[in-house]
């Protein structure tokens, strides 16, 4: 588990963070949400004890030596080895075990070939995210750090490395706290989220609770919707085979059971995501 108590950082007259507190527990994915130079990579760096706060606590639950892994920022590798040299090396440096049989091991738990031999400079960014993570668990710590680990994967690279995040945390039990400022990524990966802006949480709960403070205007699309009595009683905007409409994420099932039940052909129902208004939901 990871406790963090009132935690403030200031470099010179800017305010990086301030009264940040949280705790995510084991097996939780916690999201933490917010705008470039919003304090996220601050938040890491103390928790990694890479920078000292000026003020506040935290804490990391474990009885292990080295209890947290973590990635900050870009993944740091050797681009000219293959990944089962970067493994070894890296595993030496750290004193945890560098047998073969237990870096092909953790290799196979990212979901990368220990037969691949060429170098990673040749790797996709997220092959490259994978084998970062990889050694971020060297040690087996009981917490992982991901800062911004979907900047720059395309749309499968982001599903696949959603995928070994949520079997990290709910098959393995890690507690994993990762920052982005994709809230489509993080509400699809994150069990809570907390939404930091200008280095102060404003907003905290479950990724549902987060997702309703957004998702304030619905929009559908399908064949005959001028033909729905339920989208004319709740006065949607309606254009050809578009239609958006106010609707709170809790009523959201509601509208689209009557749509079906109306056998109206729907092709997509999503909400639209107000950011801007996110950040000043305080």
């Amino acid at each position: 588990m990871i406790f963090a108590e009132r935690l403030c950082k200031s470099y010179k007259d800017i305010r990086a963070l301030r009264d940040v507190s949280l705790t995510v527990k084991s097996g939780e994915i916690c999201g933490i949400l917010g705008p470039n130079g919003a304090g996220k990579s601050t938040l890491f760096k103390i928790l990694c004890k890479l920078v000292t706060p000026d003020s506040g606590s935290f804490r990391i639950e474990s009885i292990k030596k080295k209890p947290l892994g973590a990635i900050i920022e870009k993944p740091s590798l050797f681009e000219y080895l293959s990944a089962y040299e970067n493994l070894l090396m890296l595993s030496r440096i750290q004193k945890a075990p560098s047998d073969q049989k237990t870096i092909e091991m953790a290799l196979e738990e990212v979901g990368l070939s220990p037969e691949r031999k060429d170098c990673v400079r040749n790797y996709s960014m997220g092959m490259k995210q994978r084998l970062s993570i990889a050694i971020a668990l060297l040690n087996q710590p009981d917490c992982l750090i991901l800062d911004e680990p979907f900047l720059g994967l395309d749309p499968l690279g982001m599903q696949s490395l959603r995928q070994l995040i949520q079997k990290l945390a709910h098959k393995d039990n890690l507690t994993i706290l990762i920052s982005s400022h994709l809230l489509d990524e993080l509400s699809r990966t994150c069990d809570t989220l907390n939404v930091i802006s200008k280095g102060e949480i404003i907003q905290s709960g479950t990724k549902d609770h987060i997702l309703n403070l957004t998702s304030n205007t619905y929009v559908i699309r399908g064949k005959n919707l001028l033909k729905s009595m339920e989208l004319k009683n709740r006065a949607a905007m309606i254009e050809g085979d578009y239609a958006s409409l106010p609707l709170t994420a809790a009523d959201a099932p509601n509208l689209l059971k009557s749509l079906v039940d109306e056998g109206i052909d729907i092709t997509y129902f999503g909400s639209e995501m107000n950011l801007g208004q996110l950040y000043q939901s305080k």
